[in-house]
Formats: C-alpha cells, structure tokens, sequence
C-alpha cells in the first residue's frame, strides 16, 4: 500500500532560527524511527507555532523522502521543500476561482472519496442524485475512460458542481475561507453556494437541470479555442458568419461559439495570423445566441429556487463585476447560456477588490483556470499567486497538500491538525 503523504509545516521569527529548526527535522528523520512514524512527526509539529512570519512547507510520503527532499539544494520541486516569508502588516486576501465544464475527467472523484470531509459532500450530492434523477453519481464520479458519461453535460454539470462542492467544504476544514469567490461558466453554481447564495440542494438541482438544456442543444454548433486577443478575434469574425466570442479567457486566449463550418473557416484565418486553434465542444456552441432554445427550458425549470443575499462578494463572469443581492435567480442561470462570459473582467474586479494583492486558489478537478488566470494578472500588473486544487490523473491528497504548503509560506494559516486526520 503506497504511503499516505503528509504536509510538514515548520515557522521561525528569522531566517536563521528556521535553518536551525530545519537542520533539526534533518537529524532527526535521518535518524532511526523510534521517535514514531512520519505521521507521528508532523502530527507532533503540529504542537509548535506555526504562525511566525519565516516558513517552511514540503509535502512527503515517508521520512526518508522528507529528509532527502530537505538535503536537496535549489529551488522547490514537486513534493519539495517550499520556503517563503509572511510579509508584516499584508493579508492577503484569498479569492476561490471555480473552473468550468473543459475541467472535468474520467476518475476525477476518486481520491476526493479518500477525504472524509470531501467524501461527505460528494455522498449527499450522489444521494439526491440518485434520489432525484435515478443514476449513480458516484459511479460517475469513479469510472475510467471507457465507462465515464462526462461527455454528457447531463453528467459531467452535476458532477462537476458535486466536486468543486466537496473541496471548498474541505478547503474550509483545513482552516483556508475565501473572501471572494468567481465562477467560470457552470463553476458560477458552485460559486454562488460557496457564497450561501444556494443550498446545496439547489446548487445541485441548477446544475442538473442547465446540463439538460445544454444536453438538448446538442449539434446546433461547436466551441474553439482561439490563441489570440478577443481584439483580434473580433476583427477575424466576418460579420455574416454565425460566430460569437463566448469566453474572455485571458490576455492571448478566447473562445469562440457558433456554426461549425464557420468555425472551420475562421481557424484558417487563425493559422494565416500564427495563432493556434482547436476545438474545444464539437457539439455545443456555448455562451452563444445559438443556445436560445437551452435558456428557455433552463429558465422554465429552475423557477422557483430559493435565492439567498450573499455573504462575501461574489464576482459574476456574465457581467464581470460584483453580482448584486438576489441576481441568482432563474433569468440569471438561462442568460449565462447564451452570453459571454468574461473571466479576465472578474478576476480583475476583484483582485481590485481584495486590494491588489490576491491569493487565488482554483476550484476544479484540474489547474484549467490557473494559467489563464496568472497570464491575467500577470497582463495587469496584479501582485498574485494562482494555486490549483487537484490535476489530472495526480493523486488529489498530493495535489492538495502541495496547494497547502504553497498557501502556508505564502502567509494563510491552517487548521494544521485537520490535515492529518
């Protein structure tokens, strides 16, 4: 059985103390083991203050990993020793950044099960599936490539809400809260309950039924991918062709919805530019007028949801500005189907709104928004780190540790205990 990995945090008030702590962990994990197991070390270091300003983080299945990971010179690696420094008097503000549906993959839930606080979310989600609709979630959640239905938008849109759901209550249990949220395309659902603007109940509930709409306009377009500024790509569009930007993704990235042959058309012009092109949805042309039909059944079918005042700024991608009390309801979920959505112009508002200085954690089965994200900030000046929660096919506890220790020397405290339970 492969060991279970473990984060090690260790703090001092300079840098010459924590070389003194760190040379210490060194002797003693190089040592013999009587001093306990690897857990029992970091469990142990869990009793010492971990919230002076120098700090070390590294992420280890083993003693012997650990110690070789902290005899390694140069920079961090992955699973390496992370070093940073809280800056005094800065907090930085933590922003949750929920991915869309091009993040999900077969076996996504997996690991997440292997969480039991994450494994309660993804249990009641699978429950009122079940109960509801009368599938398996968590069969759904578990399959490989050859049986996974995450190609169908009926099962990938509540699944994907079920797993940013289970991370954020697990994200919180380790002692890390947002102070903002932004959702992508269908992450704005499980935005919006991180917020307690939706129950989980009816979180899920909009994300089925927007899965069934976007399911019944199956074939009246596509979805690419677009590696060029949204100005440029504009001006590429001809206007008598049935194409829409649909995703504002970063300084050099845009979507594109509408006709397919149309959309075969406007990747030569891309090429003739130098820029890439592939297509992202072969079936779907999202977040383009196309998708009238999907907004009026997903208008009709989420009436009646109850619509709670949020309780931290949340940043809405249809608007890209902050999200009004009582937005959320029906006519909200139906617009998002047929309208841009604008990710640069609300990571941007609220990195403004956080004070210029951001932590944005991504919240999605894979780092899909990351890059986007820090080429964003990036464009603009903005001081920030971008840490994604889980990737693909990589164990999601190494995964979200690793994320942890990052978070930890950049200056967020942890519930440090919970991490070992």
């Amino acid at each position: 059985m492969t060991p279970r990995p473990e984060l090690l945090a260790v703090s001092a008030s300079t840098h010459h103390e924590l070389a003194e702590a760190v040379a210490a962990y060194r002797v003693l994990l190089r040592g013999d083991a009587d001093g306990g197991s690897w857990r029992d070390t970091v469990r142990t270091a869990c009793l010492r203050d971990l919230r002076l300003p120098v700090r070390m983080s590294l992420v280890a299945r083993t003693r012997a990993e650990a110690a070789g990971y902290l005899d390694a010179a140069g920079p961090p690696r992955a699973g390496g020793v992370r070093l940073g420094t809280a800056e005094p008097g800065l907090r930085r503000r933590v922003l949750f950044v929920y991915s869309g549906l091009g993040s999900v993959w077969p076996g996504m839930g997996v690991d997440l099960l292997g969480e039991p606080v994450a494994a309660r979310v993804l249990k009641r989600c699978a429950d009122l599936v079940g109960d509801r609709e009368g599938w398996s979630l968590l069969e759904q959640l578990t399959a490989g490539p050859g049986a996974s239905r995450l190609h169908d938008p009926r099962v990938a849109q509540p699944a994907l809400f079920a797993v940013q759901a289970a991370l954020t209550r697990l994200w919180r249990y380790w002692g890390v809260e947002p102070d903002l949220v932004v959702g992508t395309s269908v992450g704005e659902i499980a935005a919006a309950h991180a917020a307690a603007v939706l129950t989980l109940e009816d979180g899920l509930r909009v994300a089925v039924r927007r899965g069934e709409a976007v399911a019944s306009a199956r074939g009246t377009g596509c979805m690419v991918t677009v590696g060029l500024p949204a100005t440029t790509v504009e001006v590429l569009i001809d206007p008598a062709e049935r194409l829409w930007p649909a995703v504002y993704l970063s300084p050099a990235l845009t979507l594109v919805s509408g006709d397919r042959d149309d959309a075969a058309a406007l990747g030569e012009r891309v090429r003739q530019c130098g820029g890439q092109w592939q297509v992202r949805h072969r079936d779907y042309p999202l977040h383009s007028p196309l998708m009238r039909s999907a907004r009026a059944a997903l208008a009709a079918a989420v009436e009646g949801i109850a619509v709670h005042p949020p309780d931290r700024p949340v940043f809405s991608t249809l608007t890209g500005a902050p999200a009004s009390s009582g937005a959320y309801g029906p006519d909200y979920w139906a617009e998002t189907l047929v309208s841009p959505v604008r990710v640069q112009d609300a990571v941007l508002a609220a990195a403004e709104a956080a004070g210029g200085t951001v932590t944005a954690v991504e919240i999605g089965p894979r780092a899909s928004m990351t890059p986007p994200v820090q080429a964003t900030y990036a464009a603009h000046g903005v001081r920030a780190a971008v840490v994604p929660s889980m990737g693909v096919h990589r164990p999601a506890r190494h995964t979200l540790l690793q994320a942890a220790a990052h978070l930890y020397v950049l200056g967020h405290d942890l519930h440090h205990h919970r991490l070992h339970r």
